[in-house]
């Protein structure tokens, strides 16, 4: 895996367990290894978090915008902090494991004091999200950096738009996920649009 990373890539990987969780980070020249034991705090600041980014409202409170900077920092602490002596002018590959999988890293807050960003921040677009300094992508196993792309088929022109449209899923189905499934009003005549690009 090491020899397929880039000189400035580092791959963090996760592993959950039931009481503790591992984070091993791999660069070409690195190979870092970290045991932590507060697998449940990470557990319960991820289904916060999770929760409030999907619900995220244009009418959103001043204490959602304060509950939000706090699991942010908190999971950046937890997922982020114990590699961060490695991250300088890095480009992360994140290999998330279970519940991370839903976590957009891109977003979370490299910031100690979240109660003054709250005070200070002036709302969401000033926020100092991990991606602004790293950029963020995603690998669902490590492995995957050792396959190489194939083209023996050859690629055809062609295009394949997909927009979602909510409105004819059940009221019991959409409760029964837990979470508000807004409108995209556009999605279908942007897809529309798009086929004229190919």
């Amino acid at each position: 895996v090491q020899a397929n990373l880039q000189h400035d890539e580092l791959m963090i990987e996760y592993l959950l367990s039931d009481s503790v969780y591992y984070i091993f980070g791999i660069s070409p020249t690195t190979f870092i290894f970290k045991k932590l034991e507060n697998q449940k705090l990470l557990t319960e600041t991820a289904n916060l978090f999770r929760n409030d980014y999907v619900q995220i409202l244009p009418n959103h409170s001043r204490n959602d915008f304060e509950r939000y900077i706090n699991n942010a920092s908190k999971l950046y602490q937890l997922l982020i902090q114990p590699v961060e002596d490695q991250i300088d002018n890095k480009r992360l590959v994140i290999v998330p494991d279970g519940l991370l999988g839903y976590i957009p890293f891109e977003i979370l807050l490299p910031v100690n004091d979240p109660a003054m960003l709250a005070d200070t921040a002036g709302g969401y677009a000033n926020l100092p999200y991990l991606f602004l300094d790293h950029p963020v992508s995603y690998v669902y196993t490590s492995g995957m950096r050792l396959m190489k792309p194939s083209n023996k088929g050859g690629y055809s022109k062609g295009f394949l738009g997909m927009a979602p449209s909510y409105e004819t899923i059940s009221s019991v189905i959409l409760d029964s996920l837990g979470v508000g499934l807004n409108k995209l009003p556009f999605a279908q005549e942007e897809t529309k649009q798009a086929t004229h690009f190919w």
